[in-house]
This record gives structure tokens, C-alpha cells and sequence, in this order.
């Protein structure tokens, strides 16, 4: 159905009355009508942009969802969206993600389009138009499964769930603020007795301002909290590189492959979650082993071939887990530093300015570091001593504060074939393949909201304030569709974690 400009505000007038009178505290879902033209006028309401073409060029061309399929590689990679099928062979070498929009070439790609962009990146698809997707109905339950997935989005819509509440974030940066000069003041304890309590104290705060500095750096780089994509990537410099001293370009080049493909083994395009391939380190399933991820083919051959260090590793890995994570800091900022200095950038297109501006970040930060431990050393009770101690803790506790909460999200959870990530939708692929951990104040504060992992993932996007509010609407979603919702607490998904790990160390010892 075409609707007229005129329609089209109508609606939004409507919507906006709506979402005005609503009640926050109870959200109703309305049936959704997806229709093919709508104003830009309201960046709000991007499930309804148009992404109509006028007559003249491919318009006419209808391509069958079989056609479609064919075009599933990097040679040849068409996708569709909202009904509309895009030639994106050329674009990948000019789309900021970089391939990983391949994952999605040969099929639909209307959910995680509308997932991970704003209005303003409909301007690049005319070009890449070649013709519609040919009319498939479905049957009724999948019509209805589908008006009411979009009916969700809806809803969050008119609560202006996706407007980020300044008031959370100016909190959220003071409360860093807070842990980093309180960190610092500590250090003055150290002319008192048990100096190394003191130390340990200033090395805690200082270890939760590098994970509260990592969270707030996802949401930025998520584009939460600006309506400005410039101004997201800009605080993410600021709190990525320089607080954290990780690269957000190499950072966001692994995060949102992680975010295609949430625990997928491989794939032939693009390859696999990064975040699982973790090998000789952590083992999170024999489908890595079976993969071409560059892993040993199978237990088997993972036993006889693979060094004795190897092989103790995986042996022992239930109880390494925690040290791991201690290193896991380390290994983030050597990645980091290696992803400036050498061509890694692979697929991900880089604006100039960052190619001067991430290094430029990365080394004041690691000069700002280098600045306070020299300082512990001047304070009055101060030692080199102290100051390696408190250097050694801070990194170790930064890296295992973060790790502990982004393995509860996934790990020790079923990792996908290529097949059977295929008989998933956007929803399902999501739920299947993530674990939420329970709320509260707390909670909400030390994950920096991923204990809505499941959310989040549906809805990237979302500012973490607005978490528990999409909560309620997929929660009955996925009760009326039987989707898996899955939902532990912090301490039960660490130790489901570390059985996990045990089970598979026992590889090791097969014949």
C-alpha cells in the first residue's frame, strides 16, 4: 500500500498525542502496518522511512526470495530490507562497519538494519536499489508474529524509549569522576599504617572507573545517547581510548561481528563471534574445534596434536577462567596498540582524522598512567613497591570487573552451526544465544545495564536507561511465541560459566 505524505502525518500527529497521554507504567502493544513511503520528517519513527523509488529505474524488477539466496557471497551479496532488494557487492568496501553486513547477504536484513542504524543511513540505499522482493504473505502466525515484533518497536517509540535521559548521563559521567578522584585520594592513606590497605582500596576504585569507563563507551558507540553519530564516536574516543586506552575502531570492528553473529561457530563470509574465539586460551564448544576458524578439526585431533602447553591449558581452563580474565586487560591494550601499528585494519573503512586522532588518544593515555604511578611513588609513604602493586592490581582488577559480567552474557550458552543460525530470525538468533542476569540498582549500576543482554541485543540502540522497559514487552513476546528467554543471577551465570569450561577441559584427556 502507498500512504500519502498527508496520511503519513496524520499518523505521526497521532502517535505523538498517544505517546503523550500514555501511562510509562503500562505499555500497549498496537498492531503495526508497515507501509513502503513515509516523510523523514520524524527521525523517531525509522521502521516506516521510505525507501521507495521512483519509476524509470529497477522499480519495476520484482526478485523472487530463491534469486534473492543466490546472492549470498562476497562475489555477489544482495540483501533485502523492508521489502526492497540492495546490491551491496561494492558498498562493503565503503560501509563504516566494514563485511560484516555480508552476514546477512542472500536474505533479509530489514530487523538488524533497523537495529544498528539511525534515519540518516537510508540516504545510501537508492543507489544500491535493484528491485523489490517478490510478495510473500506467509502464513497468518508468521503475519501476526511479525506485526507484533514490530508492534514492540512501536511502543518503545511512543515512550521515546530510544531519547536518552541527559539526567542519566551526566550521573553516570559524575559517578566516574567520583570513583577517579576518590582512587586518588586513597593514595594519601599510604603514609599511615597497613599502607597496602590503602593501595588496594585506590586500586578497586580505580578498577571500577575503567569498567564504568568501558560501559559508558559501549553506549556511546552504540549511538545511544546523541542524536549526532559524530558526537557518539567523539565521547567514545574521549572515554575509550584515553580512560580506557582501548582502540574504539578495533574495538567496534569485533563488536559488531559479535553483534551479527552472537555466538555462530563460523561463517563462511565473515567468519565467526569474535568474542568466542578464544582458543588455546578458553574453549566454549567442539564446534570451534570442527571449524575453519583456523582451530584443530576436532577433539581428537586437538589431543594429538596440539603442544603439552596447549593441552594443559584446555586441561585446567574451569579454573584458569578467573586468572585469564585478570590478563584479559593486557591483552585488550596490546590489541589495541598492534591494530595502530600494523595494516590489521582489514575491511573497516577509517575517516582520516581518526587515523591521527586514535594513536594520539591511545598514547596520552598510557602517558597519563605512566604519571600516576610515577606519583605513588613521590606521595609520602610512597614506594616503587607500592606503586607496581597498585599498577598490577588496578590492571588485573579492570580487566577481570569487565570480563565477568561479558561472559555471563553468552558463554556456556549454545554455540551455533552455520545451519542452524540459518533457521533463525533476528528475535530468535538474539534470545537463543544470550542470557540476561537479574536487576537491581546495583546490578544495573556494576553491568553498566548488560544485565539486559538479551535486550540490548534486540535493540542496540537503546539507551540502557530504557532497558527494563523493553524487558516487559519482549518478555511477553517471547512467551506467546515460545521464543527462549533465558535469565539468571550474576553468581549462577558465573558458575554455569566455569561448569561449562569443565566439561570441555575434559577434551583433553579423550584418546
Amino acid at each position: 500500500m502507498i500512504t500519502t505524505r498527508q496520511q503519513i502525518a496524520q499518523r505521526q500527529q497521532s502517535a505523538h498525542h498517544d505517546g503523550a497521554r500514555a501511562d510509562p507504567r503500562r505499555i500497549t502493544l498496537r498492531p503495526h502496518r508497515q507501509t513502503t513511503t513515509v516523510s523523514a520528517t520524524d527521525p523517531s519513527c525509522d521502521e516506516n522511512v521510505s525507501t521507495h523509488h521512483s519509476p524509470g529505474d529497477p522499480a519495476d524488477r520484482f526478485i523472487t526470495p530463491s534469486e534473492l539466496a543466490e546472492h549470498a557471497g562476497r562475489e555477489s551479496a544482495w540483501l533485502s530490507i523492508k521489502q526492497q532488494v540492495y546490491d551491496v557487492t561494492e558498498f562493503v568496501a565503503r560501509h563504516p562497519g566494514g563485511d560484516v553486513l555480508l552476514a546477512y547477504a542472500g536474505g533479509d536484513a530489514t530487523d538488524p538494519w533497523t537495529a544498528f542504524h539511525s534515519v540518516s543511513a537510508y540516504k545510501h540505499l537508492p543507489e544500491l536499489f535493484i528491485g523489490h522482493l517478490a510478495d510473500t504473505e506467509g502464513s497468518a502466525q508468521a503475519q501476526a508474529y511479525r506485526s507484533d515484533w514490530m508492534a514492540m518497536r512501536a511502543a518503545l517509540r511512543r515512550q521515546r524509549a530510544f531519547v536518552a535521559s541527559w539526567r542519566f548521563y551526566v550521573g553516570r559521567v559524575l559517578g566516574i569522576l567520583a570513583l577517579f578522584s576518590l582512587s586518588c585520594t586513597l593514595l594519601y592513606g599510604m603514609s599511615y599504617q597497613r599502607r597496602y590497605v590503602y593501595v588496594m582500596a585506590s586500586s578497586v576504585c580505580m578498577a571500577l572507573f575503567l569498567q564504568q569507563c568501558g560501559w559508558l563507551a559501549h553506549d556511546f558507540l552504540h549511538h545511544q545517547v546523541f542524536p549526532q553519530r559524530w558526537a557518539n564516536d567523539a565521547a567514545g574516543l574521549v572515554v575509550g581510548n584515553l580512560c580506557q586506552g582501548f582502540s574504539v575502531t578495533w574495538w567496534k570492528r569485533k563488536h559488531n561481528h559479535h553483534h551479527a553473529l552472537p555466538n555462530v561457530a563460523t561463517d563462511e563470509r565473515i567468519g565467526g563471534d569474535p568474542d568466542i574465539q578464544t582458543m588455546p586460551l578458553l574453549l566454549w564448544s567442539e564446534h570451534l574445534l570442527e571449524s575453519d576458524l583456523g582451530f584443530l578439526r576436532s577433539a581428537v585431533a586437538a589431543a594429538a596434536t596440539a603442544s603439552r602447553w596447549s593441552a594443559w591449558l584446555l586441561r585446567h581452563q574451569w579454573w584458569l577462567y578467573v586468572p585469564i580474565l585478570c590478563a584479559a586487560r593486557l591483552s585488550w591494550l596490546l590489541q589495541s596498540i598492534r591494530f595502530q601499528l600494523s595494516s590489521v585494519h582489514g575491511d573497516v573503512r577509517i575517516p582520516c582524522a581518526m587515523r591521527w586522532l586514535e594513536p594520539l588518544s591511545l598514547a596520552a593515555h598510557h602517558v597519563v598512567v605512566a604519571i600516576l604511578t610515577r606519583w605513588i611513588c613521590t606521595l609520602p609513604g610512597g614506594s616503587y613497591g607500592a606503586a607496581a602493586v597498585w599498577l598490577v592490581s588496578v590492571q588485573c582488577l579492570g580487566g577481570l570487573l569487565i570480563g565477568v559480567v561479558f561472559t555471563t552474557g553468552h558463554n556456556a550458552l549454545h554455540v551455533l552451526t552455520p545451519a542452524e543460525r540459518q533457521r533463525l530470525d533476528f528475535v530468535q538468533l538474539q534470545c537463543h544465544t544470550t542470557r540476561n542476569t537479574t536487576s537491581s540498582w546495583f546490578w544495573d549500576w556494576f553491568c553498566g545495564g548488560l544485565n539486559y543482554q538479551i535486550e540490548h541485543h534486540v535493540w542496540p540502540q537503546l539507551p540502557r536507561h530504557s532497558l527494563p522497559l523493553a524487558s516487559q514487552l519482549l518478555r511477553r513476546f517471547c512467551a506467546k511465541y515460545g521464543i527462549t528467554y533465558q535469565t539468571e543471577s550474576f553468581w549462577a551465570a558465573n558458575r554455569q560459566v566455569i561448569r561449562h569450561l569443565y566439561q570441555l577441559s575434559r577434551l583433553a584427556d579423550q584418546p
